[in-house]
Formats: C-alpha cells, structure tokens, sequence
C-alpha cells in the first residue's frame, strides 16, 4: 500500500490518528465484521490484552506501520 502513495501508520492518516486512538482502535476491533477474524479467535483465548496490542503495534512498527 506504501508503493501507491497509502499511510502505513495511523498518525499518517488525515486526519492523523493520536496514539492513544489507535491503541484504544486495535484493542477494540475484535468482533467488529460479520464474519470471525484471528482478532476475535485470540479475544475468545484471552490473549488479544493491552500487552498484546502493544506487541503487534511495535512488530507493525518494525516493518514500517503501526502507530
């Protein structure tokens, strides 16, 4: 997506995203589609918590997204 000119990160976004929002975002977007996601499978398993959002933000962050 950064190849054609998308943010990768949300404070690229315009309206920039803070990164409290985002954070708040991802820890909340299980559940959120009618269809089952590996979001809501590791909500059910208890392991989608703050520490794993940060986990995942900092990885994205790692590979150029995130916050």
């Amino acid at each position: 997506m950064t190849g054609a000119g998308a943010p990768a990160r949300f404070g690229r976004l315009n309206p920039a995203v803070s990164p409290e929002t985002a954070r708040w975002a991802v820890r909340n977007c299980s559940l959120m589609r009618n269809r089952f996601t590996i979001a809501d499978l590791l909500f059910f398993l208890g392991w989608w918590d703050d520490a794993f959002v940060e986990k995942l933000l900092q990885r994205a962050g790692s590979v150029g997204g995130g916050l």
